[in-house]
Parts: structure tokens; sequence; C-alpha cells
């Protein structure tokens, strides 16, 4: 397979389980990772990631979950081509400055095979950037005029768990970079290793930078005073009910009236009413006491709205008008 052909068998796995993955967190499944992790682990069976994907799907609206709000599809698509164009445009940018570290060593300087996959790579650091910043300026742009309170929450949850997803993502493969350049260059430094073998650590810069400063990017933006106000108000929110929520048991009385809840293997008993109880009359009414025939001093409201003051015999000319 050539270069073209495993860049995009990588879009679609990693389309496939960001799709399963965020599609799970906007309805508020439990464990919604693991059947992102369940994608990814049937990867070498070939049509394993597929057959995952279509049982979540089949059983996304069983169990408990969250009510889902409006404009679900549009919401999914933006966070999902964000998450999987940056991906793209990180590994593609990250191949093809790797390809060129690995051929700066004298050794490998003649080797001309290296420049269809350096054309593919820098392609799809192109593409996948001019779509990423295409989709990421709609997604915020969207995120901050949404004015139903229900989609706003659910679009500002989702696309906070996408950038908090590309954070930690990116970062590990950024300190994993670090790593292999680390030990390469104390290696090369304490001769372990011939100058020539450089070829092998020195390409681990070109993620340390792409996947690094992708990842302090979506940090900076995450700390942001916009996004903080954004933060207050899907705060200041109810949480969405709950769907397919169990209910315990009732019981009731003769009368046909629920007395509470019980548990499955209680048995409910209650006591008859007497039916000296049931016939005797309700008490008698607590008269009220007589309202004077002259109203005390003190401010009383008049039809206009406003407060004027009656001294016990005789309104004054002290009027409060209302703020």
């Amino acid at each position: 397979m050539n270069a073209v052909g495993i860049a995009l068998a990588v879009f679609i796995l990693v389309g496939l389980t960001s799709w399963v993955f965020f599609d799970a967190v906007d309805r508020g499944k439990k464990h919604a990772w693991l059947w992102a992790l369940a994608v990814i682990a049937t990867v070498p069976t070939g049509i394993g990631p597929f057959i995952v994907a279509a049982v979540y799907f089949f059983n996304r609206n069983s169990g408990v979950r969250r009510e889902v709000a409006e404009g679900a599809a549009l919401r999914l698509y933006l966070v999902v081509a964000t998450f999987c164009t940056l991906v793209l445009a990180v590994v593609g940018a990250s191949t093809a400055l790797g390809i060129f570290l690995a051929h700066l060593v004298p050794d490998n300087l003649g080797v001309d095979t290296y420049r269809a996959p350096l054309a593919s790579a820098i392609s799809a650091g192109i593409v996948g950037t001019v779509l990423w910043w295409g989709h990421w300026r709609t997604l915020n742009r969207r995120v901050g005029v949404c004015a139903d309170d229900g989609s706003f929450r659910a679009m500002f949850s989702l696309r906070r768990t996408e950038l908090l997803t590309a954070m930690f993502l990116l970062g590990a493969a950024a300190a994993l970079a670090a790593l292999v350049l680390l030990e390469g260059a104390v290696s090369a430094l304490i001769h372990a290793q011939m100058l020539g073998a450089t070829a092998h650590w020195l390409p681990a810069v070109a993620p340390l930078i792409f996947a690094g400063g992708a990842a302090l990017y979506h940090y900076t933006f995450y700390r942001r005073a916009a996004q903080s106000t954004l933060a207050a108000r899907f705060h200041s929110m109810p949480s969405p009910p709950l769907v397919n929520v169990p209910q315990a048991p009732q019981r009731t009385a003769p009368d046909g009236q629920l007395t509470g809840y019980v548990a499955p293997t209680e048995t409910a008993t209650v006591a008859a009413t007497p039916p000296a109880a049931e016939a005797a009359p309700p008490p008698p009414p607590i008269p009220e006491p007589p309202t004077p025939a002259v109203p005390s001093a003190g401010w009383y409201p008049q039809p206009d709205g406003s407060m004027r003051y009656w001294t016990g015999k005789a309104w004054t000319a002290q009027v409060l008008q209302p703020h």
C-alpha cells in the first residue's frame, strides 16, 4: 500500500473511532472511551472496527443516557471533522519533516526513494491544516452565537471534550517523541551509536514540534477569558434530564393512592381506616378576628400604584411613588 492509501486508512480509522467516542459523550453514555478503545483494538481483524461501530450505534439509545439536544447531527459532524483533520495535519506535517530530517544524514543524501512519500506527507499536512482551520472556526463560531440553552450546553460540552482529548493525545505524542530524541542524543553524545545512526532518532524532532505545538495551542485556547465566560454560562444551566432510568416499584393504599416507594422484595401492607374515623365530621373552622372599622395609621396602596400615609383619622399629603 502506498503512502496515500495508508493515510486514507488511518484517516478512516480515526474518523470511525472519534465518531463513536464523541457520540457516546454527547449522549452521556458511561465508559465512552471503552467503545473507542474497542474500535482501535479490533483493527488487526480488518472489518472488526466497523462491526464494533455498528453494535454501538444499534444500542446507543438503550440504557441510561442524557436527553439529546437539537442539532446533534451537525454538532457531531463539526467536532469529529475538526478532530480528524487536526490529526491529519499533525501526522502529515510530522511525517514530512521527519522524512526530510532522516535524509539530511550524509549517508542518505543520495537516496531518491524518499521523495514520493515526502510529497504525500506534505500534501496531507496542507490539506489537513486547511480543513481543520475551516471546521475549527465554524465550530467555535457556532458555540459563541448559540442562543438555545440546550443546544449551547451540548455543543460546549462536546467541544470541550474535543479540546481535552486533543490536548491529551497530542501532548502524549510530543512527550514520547521527546523521550526518543533525548535517548538518541545522549547515545550519540556518549558514542553509544555511530554518527550515521542519527537518522533513527533525529526525525523525532518533527512530532515534538507539531504535536507539541498543537497541544500548546489548544491549551492556550482553553485558558482564554472568552472560554471562561462561556464556561460560566454552561455551569449556570441545569443538566439535561436522563432517559431510560428504571423506576422503583410503588405501593398503593386500598383507596388507590400512592403511599411511597418500596423495594421489589418488600410486601406493602396498609392498615384499613376505621369506619368511625371515615364518618367523623371535619372540625369546625377557626373564626377569623373581626376587621376593625377604622384602619390603623400606616402606609396604604392607592389605585395608581403609589403609597399614601393614613394617620388613623385622615389622609396626609405624604405619597410614595413606585420605583
